[in-house]
């Protein structure tokens, strides 16, 4: 691992950055992709750099052939970029592109025009290492040493593509370097507690456990009369002196009650020890800010936002310092509402499951494809879905017409294994005329309408070859 060579890629963005007159941001509407946006905008918008910036969902060549037609002379592609072929780029004229990207880069050299920011390329792990919102973040840093008050979202974005993979949901490698950084320049604490939604100082009790998902607490989450009920029944009362308690008003005796009955909650709806351990970790605060200190909750709102298709409330409310504390609520309500929701569906029916050797797909017409991602995660950490298996949620596309949008996801135990979900996806979908990507845990793609049976079969083929393959080398 050379992180002194990542770093003297990032100082070469500084410099190209420094030299542009104008430049196009792109970046991805989930949470890592929209806190790279937000560093980046940010950084652009205190340096007095004119920059334009876009969210979208995925590239493709009608959007790539866009981003070419703009004005401006830089442009900047945050949380994807590394899958895009060698031609896209050879159509670049007179503009230099920089490429900010975690996923795994697929062997394809790159013109001189084009730098690209990727952990691959030094060593480093894209999956859990460092998230495309960190490598923003570095570039931001160097560009301007008083952007180092951005660090919260760099940790916002690499929480929300799970890589707190370190013992209680700690980060390692790059992201703990990141994490240092804050604490040492004093606007990070980190401290270890009951990973229920929200602040424990201000969040209601039982609005923490209705909004918590991660893990999914079946029967809870997203009810929040349904919580409330739980509390009374094990004994904790929800309320004081006629408002509702938070958790940093429970006793000791109280905190313990709470966490194990949670825990037999968890066991007893069929979920895991792993799962249940899940409910204490690390939480990284920032001390600057009284209305989302838990960057936690700071990760999960951005999520939530551009799942409901509210992209642009968090990049102008952080960036001009607009931030509601009721907006937020009503945001992550009727986020947390839609999923329990769509949870509910799939648990009780489950026949609309298509079971192959290595995984397990569903369909539900009615769901956003922005949202797919995250139901299909929920479903597989809460144990809806086999374990065992790759998950693959399936939906319109609201990208493409007569197109859907296949959203895939696997443990690590599964991914240990030998799987790699991004190059298994990105196989599949190209052999039925579609395109796709990611990384070892998750991947994406749109694929033509009539070819989903098609699809699975090949998938599902690409994985046990990947698991034969990495067994037949041991």
């Amino acid at each position: 691992m050379s992180y002194e060579n990542l770093l003297s890629i990032i100082h070469q963005a500084v410099d190209l950055l420094k030299k542009s007159n104008n430049v196009f941001i792109v970046s991805h509407f989930d949470a890592d992709g929209l806190s790279s946006a937000i560093i980046l905008a940010s950084a652009a918008y205190r340096m007095s750099i004119p920059f334009q910036l876009r969210i979208i969902d995925q590239l493709d060549i009608d959007i790539m052939n866009n981003i070419l037609s703009n004005s401006a002379d830089t442009i900047i592609l945050a949380d994807f970029g590394s899958a895009i072929s060698r031609e896209f780029f050879d159509e670049v004229i007179n503009k230099k592109v920089i490429v900010i990207d975690h996923h795994e880069i697929p062997g394809k050299e790159r013109p001189s025009w084009v730098l690209e920011i990727n952990p691959h390329e030094h060593g480093f792990n894209g999956s859990v290492d460092v998230s495309s919102a960190g490598l923003s973040y570095l570039l931001a840093k160097h560009l301007d040493e008083k952007n180092i008050d951005l660090v919260r979202f760099a940790l916002a974005g690499a929480i929300g593509d799970q890589q707190d993979q370190g013992p209680k949901k700690s980060f390692t490698a790059i992201n703990s370097k990141i994490v240092n950084e804050g604490v040492e320049s004093g606007y990070i604490s980190v401290r270890v507690r009951l990973l229920l939604s929200g602040s424990p100082t201000t969040t209601p009790i039982v609005r923490a456990i209705a909004n918590t998902t991660e893990p999914y607490l079946m029967g809870l989450s997203g009810d929040e009369q349904a919580s409330y009920e739980f509390l009374k029944n094990i004994g904790i009362n929800p309320e004081i002196s006629g408002r509702l308690r938070t958790l940093a008003e429970l006793n000791e005796n109280e905190l313990k009650l709470l966490a194990s009955r949670l825990v037999l909650h968890i066991l007893g709806y069929g979920g895991t020890a792993e799962q249940a351990e899940n409910l204490y970790g690390h939480d990284y605060i920032y001390v600057k800010d009284n209305i989302i200190p838990s960057i936690r909750e700071l990760s999960a709102f951005l999520n939530a936002c551009g799942r409901l298709d509210m992209e642009w409330y968090p990049i102008e409310a952080f960036i001009l310092g607009k931030i509601d504390q009721q907006n937020i609520i009503d945001i992550m309500g009727k986020h947390r509402q839609v999923i329990a929701k769509k949870l509910e569906i799939l648990q009780n029916n489950t026949d609309i499951i298509t079971k192959g050797r290595w995984i397990n797909a569903f369909k539900l017409e009615d769901v956003g494809d922005r949202m797919m991602g995250v139901i299909t995660t929920i479903a597989l950490n809460s144990g809806i879905l086999d374990k065992s298996t790759v998950a693959v949620g399936i939906t319109k596309s609201r990208v493409k017409s007569n197109y859907l949008k296949i959203s895939a996801r696997a443990l690590r135990e599964l991914t240990e294994k030998g799987i790699n979900v991004g190059k298994a996806i990105s196989k599949a979908a190209e052999k039925v005329g579609g395109i796709g990507g990611g990384h070892d845990a998750a991947g994406g793609a749109q694929i033509p309408e009539d070819s989903e049976k098609e699809f699975i079969e090949e998938f599902d083929k690409i994985i046990d070859k990947q698991i034969s393959g990495y067994h037949d080398t041991d």
